[in-house]
């Protein structure tokens, strides 16, 4: 659909009804990777500084007791992955797809995704009202309960503390040790992720049908005034300080770091995702079934791509421009900076967990399905001191429905092992185990497990190891 206005007259406000001067910003991103908040950064620019996937590999699938919905994953600095899943658990997942740990909690892991600390404590919010600090091993070191659900991803400072939003109405502030420190009162829901601009002020969408711009300290800098609720949208900072915020109204909003409105833009959908906003400066949104760009001073129209189904998943941007998005039409999209279609990827379960992006290039997100996917080139893992990595072929046939060959070469010559394990990275069956001698050749298996029985059909990895480099190939089996 061909978008209404350009520059649509201003509905009922978002004009600034108060202002002050802003906190100076300090410090830097709390954890030093490449995706450590949802939607990358304290700003939800949903921007990347890694190159874009020229075609959809899938590196490995890790799957959680449930379904992943609207939880989001980040990325630790030795590329781990965290999210949250339905089944009322914290994931830890190594950066080959196997499980570190994961954290129970008392309730259902659905909307808000985990923030990563320096110290690599996780924060997680959840449907038991609590949010969640949980240590770099895996186990509880605080908890805050409040009067509803914690429906929000937390957003990190740069001293430690950690601010996130409560079905009570309110936005809550701690410090890394789980103290409170002030609490802001909105006269609604709060289910919008709170992002923090270069200026140091937090802002936060509510179901009181206002963006709020809050001090370092918790007082109102402004507020303004859109037509409906701001839901799950979440606002996104630009560099120069603009905020833009998707509303239930089917407008999305760019508002001056003063609070004044830039402009408004509507094609008669609701953004109710986090728009990206990219290196140039350009907006890209999802609304409804759709995806559109556009123009960051006048917010004119520049693209729009329509995915056929219900767009849930937050865009996310890599150095280039090419956007990445899931939908509800099973399918996880990567669209060229103009916005045609580069590549597609079948999940087979609905896809409405915002995309993380790694500093590879490779793209996390979850689905419906229950599990965590990665895509992206395979990797061979160096290990300390070791040799240069093998070189392992496509598994062939794949999908494989009797047998499945794998071939490798350039390897070290020494001892080396060839496994092929499921998703969540446990060893199903042995293909060849030590033995000394070169690694390069050829190798057959069966579909058997270790016990003689046929696996069942799913995404496995053929995984080769000498001790000094690793590397995984994916495969699919059939029925």
């Amino acid at each position: 659909m061909r978008p209404m206005s350009m520059r649509p007259p201003v509905p009922a406000g978002l004009l600034a009804v108060a202002l002050a001067l802003l906190a100076p910003a300090v410090g830097a991103q709390p954890a030093s990777s490449a995706w450590p908040l949802f939607h990358g950064d304290a700003a939800r620019s949903g921007r990347s500084t890694a190159p874009s996937l020229a075609t959809a590999q899938l590196r490995w699938t890790f799957t959680t007791g449930d379904s992943i919905v609207a939880s989001s994953p980040v990325i630790g600095p030795d590329g781990a992955v965290y999210v949250g899943s339905i089944d009322r658990r914290l994931y830890a997942v190594n950066a080959n797809g196997t499980l570190r740990w994961s954290f129970l909690t008392g309730g259902e892991l659905r909307f808000g995704g985990p923030a990563l600390a320096t110290d690599g404590t996780v924060y997680i919010g959840s449907m038991d009202s609590t949010l969640y600090a949980v240590t770099a091993a895996g186990t509880l070191r605080w908890k805050a309960t409040r009067g509803s659900t914690f429906r929000t991803s937390p957003l990190l400072l740069p001293n430690g503390d950690v601010v996130a939003g409560n079905g009570d109405n309110n936005l809550y502030r701690f410090t890394a040790a789980g103290v409170p420190v002030w609490t802001y009162a909105t006269l609604g829901n709060v289910r919008s992720s709170a992002a923090r601009g270069p200026s140091g002020a937090l802002y936060v969408g509510s179901h009181d049908f206002m963006l709020h711009a809050v001090s370092d300290t918790g007082s109102s800098l402004w507020t303004g005034v859109t037509g409906d609720i701001i839901d799950l949208a979440s606002p996104a900072v630009a560099n120069d300080g603009t905020v833009y915020i998707g509303s239930e109204d089917t407008f999305l909003y760019a508002v001056r770091p003063d609070g004044v409105l830039r402009w408004a833009y509507t094609d008669g959908r609701r953004f109710d995702t986090t728009p990206c906003v990219r290196a140039d400066g350009s907006l890209v949104a999802a609304a409804g079934s759709h995806v559109v760009a556009l123009e960051p001073t006048t917010g004119a129209f520049l693209w729009d791509f329509n995915a056929g189904n219900s767009i849930r998943s937050s865009p996310v941007c890599a150095a280039d421009g090419a956007v990445y998005f899931g939908s509800d039409d099973s399918t996880f999209y990567c669209l060229e900076p103009n916005g045609t279609l580069r590549w597609s990827f079948p999940v087979g379960a609905p896809v409405r967990s915002s995309p993380a992006i790694g500093a590879d290039g490779a793209v996390y997100f979850g689905a419906y399905d229950g599990k965590l996917y990665a895509l992206g080139a395979p990797q061979a893992v160096a290990v300390a001191g070791g040799a240069p990595a093998m070189r392992l072929g496509a598994p062939a046939p794949s999908p494989a429905r009797a047998a499945v060959a794998f071939t490798f070469a350039g390897g070290s010559g020494r001892a080396f092992d060839l496994a092929v394990v499921d998703a969540a990275g446990r060893r199903v069956a042995d293909v060849h185990r030590g033995g000394a001698g070169n690694s390069a050749g050829r190798a057959a298996w069966d579909l058997r497990d270790r016990t003689g029985r046929r696996v069942p059909p799913g995404v496995y990895r053929v995984r080769w190891s000498d001790g000094a480099s690793v590397e995984t190939r994916p495969f699919v089996v059939l029925p």
